[in-house]
């Protein structure tokens, strides 16, 4: 009887490790990923800090910096389109935080860009990034992703943008990740329209793709096969099927 209960003992006990074991491997697993993720937040803290550093920054006017029919400093613009988009602000908070930055590092400046200014400066930087992709990142190649991205009423927004065709980072793809290639609107895509699209995007980058991610939308299937791209099924929709 003795020995039954200690045999009944020692079970629950290895059960008891088993349990422990599997929740020990959980808890690496997931100090892994947080190392992961920490490693992230701090190259990308890193790059603000560096972005950010400055010991003075030039008075409005300056000739080595000005921009020509403007009155704000070159460097000025850059700050305020970097706080906008890496510190993830508004337009107004960005006017904000610069007021604050000209009264603690005593800049000095008499007058300091409106949130209209900020706003256009961003939407010329955007448009300016999209005329102008980067070409070296996609000399071994790239990939589309092509997707009806947008309803506006009875206007449809097209969208392809542009990855690099082999994998280059450990993480996942994200938006920083891509280019914005083509960005057209029109009341209806039928195939012959994505075909055009994506032809289009063929003369700029001076190649066509050599894949195409897209969901099972038979317009983007019909347009891609006409244009000669392999398609590779959207993994979100896939599996979702």
């Amino acid at each position: 009887m003795c020995l039954k209960k200690i045999e009944s003992e020692l079970k629950k006990k290895e059960n008891e490790l088993r349990e422990l074991r599997k929740e020990n491997r959980q808890l690496r697993c997931k100090i892994k990923e947080l190392a992961a993720s920490s490693s992230v937040w701090k190259d990308k803290f890193l790059t603000t800090k560096k972005k950010l550093k400055m010991q003075a920054l030039p008075c409005s006017g300056s000739v080595t910096s000005r921009i020509d029919r403007h009155k704000y400093d070159a460097l000025l613009v850059d700050l305020s389109v970097n706080i906008y988009v890496l510190g993830r602000s508004g337009f107004r908070r960005v006017v904000s935080i610069l007021s604050y930055l000209n009264k603690t590092l005593q800049w000095d400046l008499k007058q300091l860009p409106c949130k209209s200014s900020v706003e256009n400066w961003v939407q010329k930087a955007g448009y300016h990034i999209y005329a102008n992709v980067d070409d070296e990142k996609y000399q071994d190649g790239y990939g589309i992703i092509v997707d009806e991205c947008m309803v506006v009423g009875q206007e449809r927004m097209l969208a392809v943008l542009g990855v690099p065709a082999a994998k280059t980072v450990p993480t996942a793809l994200n938006l920083g990740d891509v280019d914005i290639l083509a960005l057209k609107v029109k009341t209806s895509w039928d195939g012959a329209a994505v075909e055009a699209m994506v032809q289009s995007v063929t003369e700029k980058m001076g190649k066509p793709a050599l894949y195409a991610i897209s969901d099972g939308a038979t317009n983007l299937r019909m347009g891609l096969y006409k244009a000669g791209i392999p398609r590779i099924c959207d993994s979100g929709h896939q599996l979702a099927l």
